[in-house]
């Protein structure tokens, strides 16, 4: 047997042994950066995002919808503790997306596509605004504020308010690895966030955030069958 009819029958049997993808999934997307934050220098951060999938065949294909269902964000200061209000993410939107899929290689990649807040992406899909009254900017939590709010709370301050700007486009690269799990790298096509504002005008200053891909990975694993969004998250980190 030739070296290439064995990669044949190998692809062949990896094809075979690949289960029917359909049904849903709990995706843990972690995305890590690095923040310049006033008062606090560089702040390595990573925002976990859990989010409820259905996978659905179309055609020759699949399609995937994608909905965020907790977005928690930790870092390496100790001093400080970003919350995601509620608000935040019931907003996220709800989005179809097209998996590139080839069973044959165990291979499951998704373009998650620019994911815009706090900001008419449409009208300026290259630049983000820069200040409140950018006409760009708009209440797209609808709490009463410009941009979409974050919460911090930081030692020897009062709990605050700060409101942002930010895009992000990422592409999940991968692998299935067997009935219930595809895993692999994260690979972050954009991440920007401008600060508009906050409650506490000593962080109203600018912050530079730094994609670190190195430190950014996804996970996704098959649900039963009417699994809701409340669900995900305990489903996910459940051993």
């Amino acid at each position: 047997m030739n070296a290439a009819f064995a990669l044949l029958l190998a692809a062949s049997a990896r094809a075979t042994a690949l289960p029917p993808m359909e049904g849903p999934w709990g995706i843990e997307l972690e995305v890590a950066s690095i923040t310049r934050v006033p008062v606090l220098r560089d702040v390595q951060s990573t925002m976990v995002a859990w989010a409820l999938a259905e996978v659905t065949r179309d055609g020759e294909g699949y399609l995937q919808t994608h909905r965020v269902c907790d977005v928690e964000v930790t870092d390496t200061s100790r001093l400080s503790r970003t919350i995601i209000p509620r608000a935040y993410v019931e907003h996220m939107p709800y989005r179809t997306l097209r998996p590139v899929s080839d069973p044959a290689a165990g291979r499951w990649e998704v373009d998650l596509g620019p994911v815009p807040v706090g900001y008419h992406y449409e009208r300026s899909p290259g630049t983000l605004p820069r200040a409140v009254d950018d006409p760009l900017v708009y209440d797209w939590d609808q709490d009463g504020h410009p941009g979409a709010t974050v919460q911090v709370a930081l030692a020897r301050f009062q709990p605050f308010e700060v409101y942002i700007a930010q895009v992000s486009h990422l592409y999940l690269r991968g692998t299935v690895r067997d009935a219930e799990r595809i895993e692999g790298p994260l690979e972050i096509l954009r991440q920007e966030r401008v600060t508009l504002g906050a409650s506490n005008r000593l962080f109203a200053r600018p912050s530079e955030t730094t994609p670190d891909p190195a430190r950014s990975r996804f996970r996704m694993r098959r649900l039963p069958a009417g699994t809701t969004c409340a669900e995900v998250r305990a489903l996910l980190e459940a051993p």
